[in-house]
């Protein structure tokens, strides 16, 4: 009887050495957040184009985002990439084409600036300055 129930007591403690750690694993935390953002053109065009649209991100707790960006008026929705460090945000859009590089504001919004990456025989980079203000929807 004593052999069972000591069989018994390591099979549950080799279940919950596993269960525990994978347990963890599935409450890592995750954040879904929707912005209203604009940009603005800083350079090159004495006329600067202005672009709004929604972006929807997913934060995970290791700082790894993931999400899309929605155009307003052009275009389908752009894949988004990036990470979260200390609430200074690296945003890389339609596989690195465009990138962000933004702070978190203490009222939630992403204040910075981005930049279009262009071919190397371009003289200059289209540079942006951008801001996103959490949605409400």
């Amino acid at each position: 009887m004593v052999g069972k129930l000591e069989r018994a007591f390591v099979a549950v403690a080799a279940a919950l050495a596993v269960a525990v750690p994978v347990a963890a694993y599935a409450q890592t935390s995750t954040a879904q957040v929707t912005y209203n953002i604009s940009m603005e053109e800083t350079t090159p065009l004495a006329l600067p184009g202005y672009y709004q649209g929604i972006l929807k991100l997913t934060v995970g707790s290791d700082g790894l985002i993931q999400g899309w960006y929605f155009p307003d008026n052009t275009g389908s929705a752009v894949s988004v990439s990036g990470s979260d460090v200390k609430g200074k945000y690296w945003l890389s859009f339609d596989k690195g084409n465009f990138q962000v590089d933004a702070s978190a504001q203490p009222d939630g919004k992403l204040v910075g600036s981005a930049e279009r990456v262009l071919r190397p025989t371009s003289t200059f980079p289209r540079t942006f300055s951008f801001m996103a203000t959490p949605s409400s929807a």
